[in-house]
């Protein structure tokens, strides 16, 4: 009786993840505009929804999922945002990785290296991936559960993080 109840709990920590922080639009803008400077020098261009919006989803702070081997494990910290920026149709996407991290007057964002990904009926396949097995499953994972959020729809214009003190780094 003990394992079925703690299975069931388990399985509820892994049905409904970590809710994410919220972040107000002025802060996506900022950090869309990170991920567009940084991204354009790794090749990984801030795809566009169409020619005057971004299309995205993102979870802000720590997240939970199961490794290769069925382990619960946290991913993220709480300085952690992960980024998906969809493709027209919402047929491909790149999730970008963005660290912050606040000095006395400013925000400085690392960005980590971006993934790419295209859909293929139901399925994310992963294109440039950085990271192993488990990485690639847990941004698979990532884009099914970003998948129940409700997009957001940003304007291009306007994409800076000069009005706001923050840096963009990699």
């Amino acid at each position: 009786m003990t394992q079925l109840i703690g299975g069931i709990v388990l399985a509820a920590l892994i049905a409904s993840p970590v809710p994410s922080r919220r972040l107000n639009e002025a802060q996506l803008h900022a950090l869309l505009a990170c991920a567009q400077q940084i991204g354009l020098g790794l090749g990984a261009p801030v795809p566009h929804f169409d020619e005057q919006n971004i299309r995205l989803r993102y979870h802000a702070g720590q997240s939970v999922f199961n490794d290769p081997r069925g382990q619960l494990v946290q991913a993220d910290g709480d300085n952690e945002v992960r980024i998906a920026v969809y493709g027209p149709s919402e047929q491909s996407a790149v999730i970008f990785d963005l660290f912050l991290e606040e000095e006395k007057e400013s925000v400085v964002v690392t960005v980590g290296n971006p993934a790419s990904f295209s859909k293929k009926g139901e399925r994310w396949i992963a294109g440039d991936n950085p990271g192993g097995m488990a990485t690639h499953l847990y941004m698979e994972q990532l884009l099914k559960d970003f998948s129940l959020q409700k997009p957001l729809m940003m304007p291009l214009k306007g994409l800076s993080t000069q009005q706001q003190n923050i840096s963009c780094v990699r």
